[in-house]
């Protein structure tokens, strides 16, 4: 009942009779009935929404994101977090000079997450979001953040009576 129907494009579970001719094994399904969608497979990488700044201090900068679709029904994400440079403007897990903040290891869709990026001796920093489930690794787009300018220092100082401020311009 199967014959002139159309290839299946999503994964599939089949039962099936396992056959063997030399070295080569078949599975010949005995009807329709034997292809099952298989839902437990990633069939696509996730989908990140945009990374957003949340707080700049001198020191710090705080960023969230969120999962916007689990790569399928059946997909978990394993991993997810923010990869940072103050160089690579494309920063990726894999390249030199870029530093990453694991936030997670299982998150569903539509959830906020949070990380904070600190030790950067730069006045701003390229980063983005990034997650990776059973299909691969995706990254979402990558933004530009600049951490909050020191507060001006004003230093009082007397000489014979006399005081003088210094303060930076």
């Amino acid at each position: 009942d199967y014959i002139g129907t159309a290839v299946p494009t999503m994964p599939q579970n089949i039962v099936g009779v396992v056959m063997r001719y030399n070295d080569i094994y078949s599975i010949i399904p005995r009807s329709l009935a034997d292809f099952t969608e298989n839902t437990d497979v990633c069939v696509l990488p996730p989908v990140l929404n945009e990374t957003e700044l949340v707080e700049a201090t001198v020191n710090t900068l705080e960023v969230s994101s969120s999962i916007e679709d689990k790569g399928g029904a059946g997909c978990n994400i394993v991993e997810y977090g923010f990869v940072y440079s103050a160089s690579v403007e494309e920063p990726t897990l894999n390249t030199e000079d870029c530093s990453s903040v694991v936030v997670g290891e299982v998150i569903t869709a539509g959830t906020t997450f949070t990380g904070v990026v600190s030790e950067l001796v730069a006045d701003s920093v390229y980063i983005r979001s990034y997650a990776t489930n059973g299909y691969g690794m995706a990254y979402g787009d990558v933004m530009v953040a600049y951490f909050a300018a020191a507060e001006p220092i004003t230093i009082t100082y007397s000489v014979n009576g006399q005081t003088d401020f210094i303060s930076p311009e």
